[in-house]
């Protein structure tokens, strides 16, 4: 819930469920450790576990139909302005922490 409601879940072409969380919030700590990730569990949704963390709100996710790398598009903090914290795609990787809220588009960084 909160400021992204909305889930999108796909199948991985490795036969998993991949959940995306968007954030509760703008730009600031979340008391869940689900929130600004992307999620992955067994297809009947067991054994949940977070892929990847720092992911504001990924909206939109994929796989490439040959190499199979996983890329998504996430949103940028709404309040730094139209010209600051643009959207990103990035490659998606098992454990990796993508920097929000804390550290945006190409490594600037936002204090708390």
């Amino acid at each position: 819930a909160g400021q992204h409601p909305n889930r999108t879940m796909s199948f991985g072409p490795d036969g998993r469920l991949y959940i995306s969380v968007g954030s509760t919030t703008n730009a600031a700590n979340e008391p869940n450790k689900e929130n600004a990730t992307m999620l992955v569990a067994d297809r009947n949704g067991r054994n949940r576990q977070v892929f990847a963390s720092g992911l504001r709100n990924t909206i939109g996710f994929g796989w490439h139909p040959t190499t199979k790398r996983f890329w998504g598009w996430d949103h940028g903090i709404d309040t730094l302005g139209d010209d600051e914290s643009k959207e990103e795609i990035n490659e998606l990787q098992f454990g990796k922490r993508y920097g929000w809220p804390f550290v945006y588009e190409d490594g600037k960084t936002v204090s708390h």
